[in-house]
């Protein structure tokens, strides 16, 4: 705080330098989000005076000094930010860059380079997104945006009518007929993006059903995927899991549901309780004066009355 006092008049003036960056909005990069984190990142530098530091604009002064502990503060806030906004793996791959710079320059040379492969891919993808049975039109639309967005950032033209275009060949399927059908009613002019996307959530609010469950079906799709890929056991190894599993109509191991004896659970009931009630004694051979001191009887018996 510095205050000058000038005749009656004082005038205070305070610099705040602590900063503090609020990244809990920003999805962390996962590799498939990094068109979306890029444009946030870049407004939270921008916010911050950061940008260049990140950027390459400014770089490390040579003088040793006040302007190079300047600088190494504002670069370990970036790298700082950008650490807090990635997952684990893609910590891994930038590890040995030294500055914002360089982690910055990285990840657009790994999920935004401009060869002419990746602008191959990425037509191919623009081109056979499709809307499949419960996938929201609407999505389709932004995912479509999305490609045509990077494309353009490598320095292909697509106009909004091009895109409008392509977003309604992606619905070919017959129950998007009358909505193909009422678009084409629409003035030329008029047919832009924004209308479309507008016009493509009203007609999800009034089919809705369809696609409230998506996600759930998706889920559920994926894990039936998983139950049919799981590896086929040997005879051993079903052998072995029965005698440590119980049967679900007997309760007694060495045999599954489908192997029992007995037709259902209460049958097996009645068998066992038939089984603790009957009392019996079996003798094999003649009489004998040996006493079999234990023979695993509940009850023992024996031939000679004293």
């Amino acid at each position: 705080m510095t205050t000058t006092t000038s005749g009656t008049t004082t005038t205070t003036t305070t610099t705040i330098v602590g900063r503090k960056f609020d990244t809990s909005s920003i999805s962390k990069l996962d590799g498939d989000n990094f068109r979306v984190w890029k444009v946030r990142m870049s407004s939270l530098f921008r916010s911050h005076d950061l940008n260049e530091i990140v950027d390459g604009t400014s770089t490390r002064p040579a003088a040793v000094g006040d302007p190079q502990k300047e600088w190494d503060k504002r670069n370990n806030e970036a790298m700082t930010s950008l650490y807090l906004c990635m997952t684990d793996a893609e910590v891994e791959s930038i590890s040995g860059c030294a500055t914002a710079h360089e982690i910055w320059n990285k990840l657009n040379t790994m999920y935004q380079s401009i060869s002419g492969e990746s602008k191959q891919v990425l037509w191919q993808k623009y081109y056979s997104i499709m809307v499949t049975s419960g996938k929201s039109p609407v999505k389709t639309m932004i995912e479509i945006q999305n490609y045509a967005a990077q494309l353009r950032s490598m320095g292909a033209v697509i106009d909004d009518e091009m895109e409008v275009a392509r977003i309604i060949s992606s619905m070919m399927d017959e129950k998007f007929r009358q909505f193909r059908e009422a678009w084409r009613s629409v003035e030329i002019a008029k047919q832009t993006s924004a209308l479309l996307l507008s016009r493509l959530k009203t007609w999800e609010l009034e089919d809705g059903e369809t696609y409230k469950n998506a996600s759930h079906v998706e889920e559920t799709s994926k894990a039936y995927a998983a139950k049919k890929e799981r590896p086929k056991r040997t005879r051993q190894e079903i052998s072995d899991l029965k005698k440590k599993t119980k049967c679900h109509i007997c309760k007694l191991k060495g045999h599954w549901k489908s192997e029992c004896t007995f037709k259902d659970k209460d049958s097996a009931k009645k068998e066992q309780k038939s089984d603790e009630k009957s009392e019996g004694a079996y003798m094999a051979g003649g009489l004998s004066d040996l006493w079999i001191n234990d023979s695993g009887a509940n009850r023992h018996y024996c031939g000679r009355t004293d």
